[in-house]
């Protein structure tokens, strides 16, 4: 997908993207604490695009519509940041939002027929009847893509307040759309939690080059989706052309099958998550390599809740890699209840992974923070 007009303008000398990765709520827990670092560094209000898909699309999203109520210091810091975007992103996180939607939907496919189960927990917990439109408008914070997967066109459809686009459809505007609904399409897990249905006004859609399927009528009224992590687990698509990019990325799994099953279900559950890690894995190598190769000019900070924070190679890093580290790279990537302990540990491992890459890359002049949940330590 090529980067478009509405966000040419983002992607100047000075622009910097924020990719929030899928991953279930270990990804939306582990995305907290990294947000918080940047924030404490300043950097959070120096964001000029936030992408965000699966997990990270509850991130991305929370953050956008709640821009507008953050009270900025003079050193760019939000001074509550912690009442406002962290605690209900918590309280989220202590509610099991899958099992439900999935019986839900799977009943719902023995008649032929789709649930919006999801979409009804999202609204009820976090969005209520916020929309498209209520993200922030260019120059009033940073601009908000979630991006989602077209089982029908095969296509990476980016949802945005200005605008939404499949490549194969071309683009249109849709700011009325429900943000719960959005987010439930880029977080739902095949094959339990999709499809997720949003339906267009097919006159209302642009053609675009390369739009081989703009004419196809029925294409552009529903557009069937499912999670956006089938095409970019990362969220990188958006963020492509900024010059700084701070990747938080929460995909990789070191769970481990220690039982045969051969429950079809169960199978292919754990096979397209394989294939989200790998496809996570081959997309962070080759932005990596792009950008080290386009100059110097171009800045990068990657930090993942399966990586080594000795990698760093910072003598005052705020963690060592240790069995609890390591049990960051384990935890489930459901939709459901994270105890406090699990909690806190992943928002102290994201706030010391991106303090790391931070400090190794963006702003290497940067003293070392503090955990958020000090009496909750990774040693």
């Amino acid at each position: 997908m090529q980067t478009t007009a509405a966000n040419a303008s983002v992607h100047g000398a000075n622009a910097t993207g924020l990719a929030l990765s899928g991953g279930g709520f270990r990804a939306t827990l582990f995305h907290i604490g990294g947000i918080i670092r940047l924030n404490e560094l300043g950097w959070l209000k120096r964001v000029s695009t936030v992408t965000g898909c699966s997990g990270g699309a509850i991130n991305a999203a929370w953050l956008g519509l709640c821009w507008k109520r953050l009270e900025f210091n003079a050193g760019g810091t939000a001074t509550n940041l912690d009442e406002v975007y962290i605690q209900p992103l918590r309280k989220l996180c202590r509610g099991n939002h899958d099992v439900w939607p999935s019986l839900a939907n799977m009943a719902a496919m023995l008649i032929g027929l789709h649930s919006d189960a999801l979409v009804h927990a999202w609204r009820r917990c976090l969005f209520g009847d916020a929309t498209l439109g209520d993200l922030p408008v260019e120059g009033a914070g940073p601009r908000v893509v979630i991006c989602t997967s077209n089982l029908a066109t095969g296509a990476e459809v980016h949802f945005s307040r200005d605008e939404v686009r499949d490549a194969r459809l071309g683009s249109m505007q849709l700011p009325e759309t429900s943000l719960a609904r959005i987010v439930a399409a880029s977080s739902a897990f095949p094959p339990f939690l999709s499809p997720c249905i949003v339906r267009t006004d097919p006159a209302r859609w642009q053609p675009a080059p390369g739009a081989d399927l703009h004419n196809e009528e029925q294409l552009k009224r529903r557009l069937l989706l499912t999670d956006g992590g089938v095409h970019d687990p990362l969220g990188l698509e958006p963020v492509r052309g900024c010059t700084t990019l701070l990747i938080s990325d929460a995909t990789v799994t070191r769970e481990v099958w220690r039982t045969t099953s051969s429950f079809w279900i169960r199978q292919l559950g754990r096979t397209t998550i394989i294939q989200t890690i790998a496809n996570s894995r081959r997309v962070a190598r080759e932005m990596v390599e792009k950008m080290k190769a386009s100059g110097s000019d171009r800045r990068i900070a990657h930090w993942c809740n399966a990586g080594s924070i000795d990698a760093f190679g910072l003598d005052d890093a705020l963690a060592r890699d240790s069995d609890i580290t390591r049990e960051m790279g384990e935890m489930r990537t459901r939709l459901n209840c994270f105890s406090p302990r699990e909690q806190d540990r992943l928002i102290n491992w994201g706030y010391a992974t991106c303090d790391a890459a931070m400090r190794s890359g963006p702003q290497t002049d940067a003293t070392p923070g503090r955990l958020p949940v000090p009496d909750t330590g990774l040693k």
